[in-house]
């Protein structure tokens, strides 16, 4: 229950949780990406376009849940780094989202965060 004490704001997002609860994100919007090319007009036309209203409807709207998730565990993390939060909202700009991403995952948490958190 540790991303429910993160969304509370009782405990920082570290490198393990941010990775754990926003891969699908990343993976999510290369799809996306992924339906706009030519293999994925043809996946579309074979699968996506015999899917009900209603469960398009519901994937979009978990899209955009994800995406606002993503973006708020983005935002806790650059505060973490003593950075603006506000950074996060440059991950609505599709080619930044992923390079914010990979930087935000796989930046070591720093070392007297680790320390204060020991004690």
């Amino acid at each position: 229950m540790k991303i429910v004490k993160i969304l509370k704001r009782e405990e920082e997002v570290d490198q393990k949780s941010y990775i754990l609860w926003t891969w699908p994100g990343p993976i999510l919007l290369a799809f996306l990406i992924f339906l706009d090319t030519e293999q994925g007009d043809r996946f579309m036309g074979k699968y996506l376009m015999h899917m009900s209203g209603a469960l398009l409807a519901g994937a979009f709207l978990f899209f955009l849940l994800m995406l606002i998730f993503v973006i708020f565990l983005s935002g806790r993390r650059f505060v973490m780094f003593q950075q603006s939060g506000y950074l996060a909202l440059l991950m609505l700009l599709i080619p930044a989202y992923f390079i914010i991403w990979i930087y935000l995952a796989f930046r070591k948490d720093l070392y007297y965060l680790k320390e204060s958190r020991e004690k």
